[in-house]
């Protein structure tokens, strides 16, 4: 049997409440006289007009307030008041301890932290950051933002995460005054339909760079920026300007590098230097540096290419990376001859896979001529050094490791992703210098070319962490990477490093996933760790994984029930009954993981030193969102089609081993290590 305890009725609080105030009054009457006596210099016995005295009436009265205060407060607290630490009783006559609790409403119009403000506002407001909540209620939208902060947003197939997150959050970044950069993610070709014209209206840049029909895609190139890097390297010292007869302190953007100049003096790299050595000094170093970038630039994207996936044996895969590492390395080396033609223009993936695919019509060296290609170079070079790890093995094994390298670099056999690749028709060096939203469309059924989206991803990161750099550390204007579907593309190289010091340059990553155990199987443990540990705010839409559910209902915490329990043991006949009372403090999620299964229009924010947040969200589908969002389809437009003329960007490999290996026609004479120069050194892969 239960004993039930009755919460208390507004009248009996009432009653115990006058007799605290009476029992309070009369105490401070006594206090104030006994004050007033001392004071008065009065002995302490009753005299009247100690009652009328000053003193006495002020103590009285300030007394009495204090008391009408404290006994209000008292009686009409009630537990939606309560926060951490309270504790209020249930009507089954339980005590609960709010250890968390959900954000109330109030909280979400009234905290700075959340940047409450109207959707029709938002073309006056800066003050914006990531979307929590954008809701219809009458005919007014009410949107939530808090700090720009990696967010990650959990959402299955179907729940909503572009209706009710992806979709919202272009809108009010849009909308906004600030108006943010946006890197888009398309999986479905849809948001550039629904956005672009808002966008363009909103004075926004918009390139799209197009996976999905790549013959009508603006051009990018990844390789061009290791080219320009070493083209940059080697040409240095036409960038120097002689000054004679001015002073260097005349021009304010101008970095002194001496206290005292002559009528003559050097400007490089925005450096005024006194003498012509400092200059060579300053140039072999950055020369190096350049250098280094661009062989790190290659080698990443050899990474990316040909990723090693088997833990168990990786050495084929490791092996393959590295010579289409050294293809790539050689073709540099080939640049800096230009009797050889190797031009910007035909440094592309196109030649990537041309030359490491060659196979000769000799059955018993069908290597040959790629053989050559890696010779007649610098000792020191890292080209031939990779290369020779995999054609000098034994036929059998040679086999295994270019039956990979094949493989990998299957996807330049199609014509369309060598066209959008085969040159550089975006100048992202400028992406920060207005407002730009930049979509790249990803076909979801041809996964192998998601490897280029991972490409753009990581060397645009790059590109706008230089442009931070020479601008005192941040970037003009933030720049949000809205990544749907993020987990689906091939692991991003050293993705747990940008986003750990990403923030400070005012870029801010947007990660959709379907489950935490997504982003575990395509990073390994530690490194989705680590992204989940940066990414200060999780959003959860829905997901059906067991462990997702409950690791996020770990993420919104616990509150405290106290529970009273009675027992009743019968005695012997004639003998009374013992009844017993225990109490027990229980703990329990404040949301459960299957309550997590079932939420409708609802979004569960979790965000790091904020109690959690449930808010309802109007999906972007809705009509009366549809009245307030402006997402009308872009028409289709007739694009003249584009095709790619392979004889101007070929560059054929036997041409250059005639002109390297036997100038002369006196046969071949190499050796694998011989001849040429390059200034690479040693970079190890």
């Amino acid at each position: 049997m239960e004993k039930e305890k009755k919460e208390k009725t507004f009248a009996e609080k009432l009653a115990g409440g006058m007799f605290k105030f009476l029992c309070m009054i009369v105490g401070i009457l006594v206090l104030a006289y006994v004050v007033a006596c001392v004071i008065t210099h009065k002995a302490l016995v009753f005299d009247i007009s100690i009652l009328s005295s000053g003193t006495f009436l002020i103590i009285a009265v300030l007394g009495g307030l204090l008391a009408i205060l404290y006994i209000l407060t008292k009686m009409m607290k009630s537990p939606s008041d309560s926060s951490n630490g309270a504790k209020v009783k249930t009507k089954g006559g339980l005590k609960k301890y709010y250890d968390s609790h959900w954000v109330t409403a109030q909280e979400l119009k009234t905290n700075p932290d959340f940047k409450f403000c109207y959707y029709d506002n938002l073309k006056n407001t800066t003050n914006i950051g990531i979307l929590i909540r954008a809701e219809v209620v009458g005919s007014r939208m009410l949107v939530n933002m808090y700090k720009p902060i990696h967010t990650l947003v959990i959402g299955t197939t179907g729940t909503g995460k572009t209706t009710q997150f992806v979709n919202p959050t272009i809108q009010v970044f849009s909308e906004s005054k600030a108006k943010p950069c946006m890197v888009i993610t398309d999986p479905k070709g849809e948001l550039y339909s629904f956005h672009s014209n808002k966008l363009k209206k909103q004075g926004y840049r918009v390139l799209v760079f197009d996976l999905k029909d790549p013959f009508n895609s603006t051009c990018w190139n990844p390789m061009t920026r290791p080219y320009e890097f070493n083209e940059r390297a080697r040409n240095l010292e036409k960038e120097i300007l002689v000054h004679r007869g001015d002073d260097p302190r005349k021009y304010p953007n101008l970095r002194l590098a001496s206290n005292q100049y002559f009528s003559e003096w050097y400007e490089f790299n925005g450096i005024a230097f006194a003498d012509m050595n400092t200059v060579k000094a300053q140039i072999n170093g950055l020369r190096q540096q350049l250098k280094a970038e661009a062989v790190e630039d290659l080698k990443d994207i050899a990474m990316t290419l040909c990723p090693v996936l088997s833990k168990s044996d990786p050495i084929w895969e490791s092996g393959a990376k590295d010579f289409i590492f050294a293809v790539m390395l050689a073709m540099l080396e080939d640049s800096e001859n230009p009797a050889l033609g190797m031009t910007k223009e035909k440094f592309n993936f196109y030649n990537v896979a041309k030359i490491a695919n060659l196979k000769d019509n000799d059955p018993f060296n069908p290597m040959k001529s790629l053989t050559d290609y890696f010779a007649g170079r610098d000792p020191l070079s890292q080209a031939t050094q990779l290369a020779n790890q995999v054609i000098t093995n034994a036929d059998n094994t040679k086999k295994s490791y270019m039956g990979i390298v094949s493989d990998r670099l299957n996807l330049f056999s199609d014509l369309g992703v060598c066209y959008c690749t085969h040159t550089n028709e975006m100048d992202l060096k400028t992406f920060t210098d207005q407002p730009t939203a930049l979509f790249i469309k990803i076909p979801d059924e041809k996964v192998t070319r998601h490897a280029i989206a991972s490409m753009f991803i990581s060397q645009l990161y790059k590109i706008l962490v230089n442009s931070a750099n020479k601008n005192g550390g941040e970037l003009k204007r933030t720049v949000y990477y809205i990544l749907d579907e993020f987990a689906n593309m091939p692991a991003i190289q050293n993705f747990e490093t940008m986003i750990t010091v990403a923030r400070s340059r005012k870029i801010f990553f947007l990660l959709m996933l379907q489950s935490y155990a997504q982003l575990a199987i395509k990073y390994d443990e530690k490194v989705a760790a680590t992204i989940q540990d940066n990414c200060n705010i999780h959003i959860y839409i829905g997901s059906n994984d067991p462990d997702t559910q409950k690791k996020f209902s770990d993420r919104c915490g616990t509150i405290t029930v106290e529970t009273e329990s009675t027992t009743t043991s019968k005695g012997k006949k004639d003998e009374q009954s013992t009844t017993t009372t225990s109490v027990n403090m229980d703990s329990r999620p404040l949301i459960y993981p299957n309550e997590l299964g079932s939420l409708k229009d609802e979004l569960i924010v979790s965000i790091l030193k904020q109690n959690p947040i449930k808010v309802k969200t109007t999906p972007s589908y809705k009509p009366e969102a549809q009245r307030i969002y402006d997402m009308k389809p872009a028409p289709d437009e007739f694009v003249i089609p584009k095709m790619l003329d392979e004889k101007a960007i070929y560059y054929d490999i036997k041409e250059r081993n005639k002109k390297i290996l036997n100038p002369q026609g006196q046969g071949d004479q190499f050796n694998s290590f011989g001849g040429g120069n390059t200034d690479f050194g040693d970079f190890d892969i």
